[in-house]
């Protein structure tokens, strides 16, 4: 594994739709250990050697429950948000294998550690947005540049 980042999802609007996630950068080492020895037994039996495991899983306490490995490259902007958090080059680093390019190692300590939230909006009503409240005080740092 050379690469790993651990993205916390939310329902917020819809208990059956995410809306809400961000890098999760506060699991505990245990937890992280014990994933990817769960992960690299999966590589391992599917004799998988390069390119990208994409996993979905449960956590809750010190356990957690893998609901998901394939494949795929994840969508709803996800390589952005790893991009933007953390300044690992995600897509290049997805393409890399198909191209015959190596994975370039993910560096915590070089990263740039930013705290971005990706929100999708979920009105109740068919409407216009005219305008955004919280019902909690929240320090957001709008983006006007477009992705």
């Amino acid at each position: 594994i050379v690469a790993d980042f651990i993205i916390q999802e939310d329902c917020i609007s819809s208990p059956f739709a995410v809306d809400a996630s961000y890098v999760e950068n506060s699991l505990s080492k245990s937890i992280l250990k014990s994933f990817r020895r769960a992960i690299i037994k999966i590589l391992k039996y599917l004799r998988i050697k390069q390119g990208l495991l994409h996993t979905q899983f449960i956590l809750s306490g010190n356990t957690f429950w893998l609901i998901e490995a394939t494949r795929r490259c994840p969508g709803d902007l996800y390589s952005l948000l790893i991009e933007k958090s953390t300044g690992y080059q995600y897509c290049q680093n997805y393409l890399a294998p198909f191209i015959g390019e190596e994975v370039q190692p993910f560096d915590p300590c070089k990263s740039i550690n930013r705290r971005i939230i990706r929100y999708t909006l979920s009105p109740k009503n068919v409407s216009t947005l005219e305008s955004i409240s919280f019902s909690k005080e929240l320090k957001i740092w709008f983006e006007t540049s477009t992705w």
